[in-house]
């Protein structure tokens, strides 16, 4: 059944409604739920730094849903299908896997977010004070946010260039090589 290009173009403004209009039932509510959480999570814990997501969900979701319009209704719901099962792969396997290999890598990323949510969120005022006494202080924590991206950029960078360690098979066991009688 062919969809209606101008209702289409207009509910793929909303993400994840344009994939709903299309049938694509499953994932319009993933892209629709993922973007309202970000907002949710961003306005909820006061974290702006997360707000960056939500233009690339809209843009994902807009284009997509444009995109799957030129689809038959069978390649939509395969579409749809194969995204959901790149879904549960991606949460059931690659996840553990990345979690495995990078978690101190990880963990990081999680201190320097809890840094900067325990700061941004409870010290700002004590430190707004400081800035009778050591004027320019309040310029410096304004842009602290940029700091820890530029310090997680540095890291990644010299991560990338070093590039991976290679690892050492250990030896399971050692092959037998018979009886040496001389």
């Amino acid at each position: 059944m062919e969809k209606n290009r101008l209702l289409l173009f207009i509910f793929s403004f909303m993400p994840g409604a344009g994939q709903m209009y299309l049938n694509m039932m499953k994932k319009g509510i993933v892209l629709m739920t993922f973007f309202c959480g970000i907002g949710f999570i961003a306005a909820f814990f006061n974290i702006e730094l997360l707000l960056f997501l939500l233009p690339v969900v809209w843009f994902y979701s807009f284009f997509d849903a444009n995109n799957s319009g030129h689809l038959t209704y069978e390649e939509r719901i395969g579409a749809d299908s194969d995204f959901m099962m790149g879904l549960y792969q991606m949460a059931s396997g690659d996840t553990k896997n990345v979690l495995k290999k990078g978690h101190a890598f990880l963990g990081v990323i999680f201190v320097l977010l809890g840094l900067y949510l325990l700061f941004d969120n409870v010290f700002r005022d004590l430190l707004w004070s400081l800035d009778n006494y050591l004027p320019g202080f309040r310029g410096i924590f304004h842009k602290f946010p940029t700091l820890l991206i530029a310090i997680f950029i540095i890291v990644w960078g010299i991560r990338l260039v070093k590039g991976e360690k290679p690892t050492e098979k250990p030896v399971d066991f050692k092959e037998y090589e018979g009886d040496k009688h001389e």
